[in-house]
């Protein structure tokens, strides 16, 4: 019988193993929200969320020219 497999997670799966050998402990996955402007980006979000137990924010400074 088929089954859906979602295949776009295995080379991130495998990139981040690759991380975490080389010693690193922080794995950028993009931005995620807090607003959606689609189901689509909301399903994305959700997706990238299911990697990690601990989402940071990140600060921005934008600065305007005069």
């Amino acid at each position: 019988m088929e089954q859906k497999v979602a295949i776009g997670h295995y080379p991130i799966l495998v990139s981040i193993f690759e991380a975490k050998k080389r010693g690193l402990s922080i794995f950028n996955l993009g931005k995620i929200g807090p607003n959606f402007p689609s189901k689509k980006e909301e399903d994305i979000a959700l997706f990238k969320k299911g990697f990690s137990t601990n989402i940071r924010s990140k600060q921005h400074l934008i600065l305007k020219n005069s």
